[in-house]
């Protein structure tokens, strides 16, 4: 558990579509568009490259998985999945404010909608 973190100290079960031992899945709760999960591993991780090889096989099996489901629940054009890990701690990953610790892997799973569809920032 690393203070500050939202992830670790997470505890909102509305939003987790998906939980096993090393893993967990929520509906981003500022989302890219509608259906935008988030894929998370339990323990923490700062980012992607550090995770150990047996945690990646696994968590493609849960991406893909979640793919599928939110395929099923969006129908969209293409389903993104995405890592953002905060390299220059810039605060890039909108986990923590800039230069904390408690930055963390994740795998961003936004589905894909028609141009002109998102926001303009």
């Amino acid at each position: 558990m690393v203070a500050g973190c939202v992830f670790c100290e997470y505890n909102d079960p509305k939003a987790v579509v998906y939980d096993d031992e090393r893993y967990f899945a929520i509906i981003d709760p500022e989302p890219i568009n509608p259906h935008h999960v988030l894929v998370i591993p339990k323990e923490h991780y700062e980012d992607f490259i550090q995770l150990p090889q047996d945690l990646l096989a696994h968590l493609f099996q849960v991406v893909q998985r979640l793919s599928r489901a939110v395929r099923t629940v969006s129908k969209p054009l293409a389903i993104m999945h995405l890592t953002d890990d905060d390299v220059a701690r810039m605060g890039y990953n909108l986990v923590a404010p800039p230069g904390s610790p408690a930055s963390r892997a994740k795998i961003n799973l936004p589905p894909g909608r028609a141009p002109g569809y998102y926001p303009p920032p």
